[in-house]
């Protein structure tokens, strides 16, 4: 989300500084506005979102996928261990 909320500088034309990446992109002001409410009050928990999550969603959060010609361990941040 956050980089949708980036101004759109390619060719900087200073009569377009309002204009962001994600209305390039042709995503609806009003959907951006709706999302972005919540983006820095209410932090994504899988308990709360998995209601909402299509099967890839869900296999992609639980890093059911693997990575190809990946081997060894999968990166685990030192945040999930604490």
């Amino acid at each position: 989300m956050h980089n949708f909320r980036k101004p759109f500088l390619i060719n900087d034309r200073t009569d377009e500084r309002h204009i962001t990446h994600a209305i390039k992109a042709g995503i609806d002001p009003e959907l951006i506005r709706k999302n972005e409410k919540g983006l820095f009050t209410r932090r994504a928990w899988f308990s709360r979102e998995q209601q909402n999550l299509s099967e890839t969603q869900r296999r992609a959060w639980l890093r059911e996928f693997e990575t190809p010609e990946g081997t060894g361990n999968p990166y685990n941040p030192k945040f999930m261990a604490a």
